[in-house]
């Protein structure tokens, strides 16, 4: 659909809608891309849309790590390793990558876990890559960095990038029966950051039972508040939501809830898998409850910054969401600049099937009526396994990874219509809008802080078409061909307009 505004200025302004929740028929087949790395056992666990407008994705083939990087289509990019595909072994077994960030230099953190070389004991493993596939040897030892925790074992799920380059790193370690949340930090060079916790890594108990961290965001004031979930005590296995906020120095936040832990049930059991934090310093966790008389549902919670659960949202602060009758999993969460919040995981629609499932709620908790059928949108492949497991915002649209099963594991991408107008932010620093859009031979970045940065604009294929450093002024796109490009402002996310 498009809408046209006309008014007294000398410009007008299109905005392209889509419908929220469908497919995007211009990404790869009819909105969908699968792609073998292996001959077996190829999972998706991570995604990221890179400021050049390609799409990385990351995650494991036959126990070694896998990157599959691919141009805004959908295509494989064969700049990235010669093929678009990479694999990496880390140690000896059961390598997989978890997250991706990128830093502003365009290099790649990729972190997860492996079985390190003696062959028995899984670590936190980071690695950094560059642009073309290729492993930054400036990086830790030949690109790669093995965490132990001196303990058995190891693991990182979620990753974090400081403005002064380092690196935060979350999971669990081992301990005396137990799993303990780890967190450790990182210099830019993949050092150990010895000004946090005094070696660089802190780990947090709440009942010495299985604890571990999922999810991580840092707030402006330097404090990283990390999620994830903890099993009672007292011989109770019950899991519950955890949620804990460390000064900058990696000690806990007194702050935060009297001690700077909080864990609490969503209903009944819970496991929080990812957060995000809202720019109101609200803390919303995602994940899957086990309903009294059912299986687990879509289960969210939000909490004020203190600690406390935000009653406006949901009920009490919390908000279940069935998406089938059986198994519905939320593993990862996203914020659109609306403030609407995505739910991505996977619902078991029958006894032996899941498919991809994205539920969308309003800034209240309650499911947004407008997205898909009444705010819920599920994707089969036609194949028994369909599990999504990542998911970033493209631009107007949600890409999600995960793995398609038919005959054999593949890595399998989605990209959903968020209906979001080109022209509208999409960033999460600060607010960019282009104008006009569609442009004719100049466009003007609208911002409430545009500075001067260094930018890139590339089209369809990833290829880049222009690049500047300042962008406070003019930028004249006379010369482009007409059609769709992207714009990548150092410091935002793409952007998209159109040149006619």
């Amino acid at each position: 659909m498009k809408k046209i505004l006309i008014g007294v200025a000398t410009f007008f302004t299109i905005t392209i809608m889509a419908q929220p929740g469908t497919l995007d028929s211009n990404f790869g087949v009819n909105g969908k891309v699968t792609t073998p790395i292996g001959t077996a056992n190829d999972y998706c666990s991570a995604i990221l849309k890179l400021s050049t407008g390609k799409i990385l994705a990351a995650g494991s083939t036959t126990s070694t790590m896998a990157f599959a990087c691919y141009n805004p289509d959908g295509t494989l990019d064969l700049s990235f390793n010669g093929t678009g595909i990479m694999n990496y072994d880390f140690g000896a077994g059961n390598d997989k990558i978890n997250k991706l960030v990128e830093q502003p230099d365009g290099k790649i953190i990729a972190a997860g876990d492996a079985i390190d070389a003696i062959g028995t004991v899984n670590t936190m493993a980071v690695m950094r890559i560059n642009p073309d596939g290729t492993i930054d040897n400036s990086f830790g030892t030949a690109g790669i960095v093995n965490i132990h925790f001196n303990t058995e074992e190891s693991r990182c799920n979620a990753v974090l990038l400081q403005p002064d380059g380092k690196i935060v790193l979350g999971g669990m370690t081992e301990g005396v029966s137990i799993y303990k949340m780890a967190i450790a930090r990182l210099n830019p060079d993949g050092t150990f950051d010895t000004s946090f916790s005094n070696d660089g890594m802190q780990t947090t108990v709440f009942f010495n039972r299985s604890e571990y961290i999922t999810g991580m965001a840092l707030q402006p004031d330097g404090k990283i508040v990390a999620s994830g979930g903890t099993i009672l005590s007292g011989g109770s296995n019950q899991a519950n939501f955890a949620v804990v906020r460390y000064l900058s120095d990696g000690t806990l936040d007194t702050t935060f809830s009297d001690d700077g832990r909080v864990n609490f049930f969503p209903v009944g059991s819970g496991v929080g898998r990812d957060m995000l934090l809202q720019p109101d310093g609200k803390i919303v966790i995602g994940g899957y409850a086990a309903i009294v008389g059912s299986a687990q549902d879509f289960a969210l919670a939000r909490l004020l910054s203190d600690g406390t659960l935000d009653t406006t949202f949901g009920t009490a602060g919390i908000m279940t969401t069935p998406v089938s009758t059986a198994n519905d999993w939320i593993f990862t969460l996203q914020l659109q600049p609306d403030g609407k919040i995505l739910g991505i995981g996977d619902a078991l629609i029958t006894a032996t099937s899941y498919d991809f499932a994205v539920a969308r709620y309003l800034s209240d908790g309650t499911l947004d009526s407008s997205f898909g059928t009444n705010g819920i949108v599920t994707t089969d492949f036609s194949a028994l396994l369909d599990r999504g497991f990542c998911g970033t915002i493209d631009g107007d649209g949600l890409l999600v990874g995960g793995v398609s099963t038919q005959g054999t594991e593949d890595f399998a991408l989605v990209r959903y219509e968020l209906g979001i107008a080109l022209g509208t932010t999409d960033n999460t620093f600060q607010q960019l809008d282009i104008v006009p859009n569609p442009a004719t031979s100049f466009i003007t970045l609208r911002s409430k802080s545009v500075t001067p940065i260094a930018y890139t604009i590339t089209d369809t294929t990833g290829k880049k078409v222009l690049s500047g450093v300042n962008a406070t002024e003019r930028i004249d796109v006379s010369s482009l061909p007409a059609g769709l490009y992207f714009f990548n402002g150092e410091g935002y996310r793409s952007v998209k307009f159109i040149r006619n």
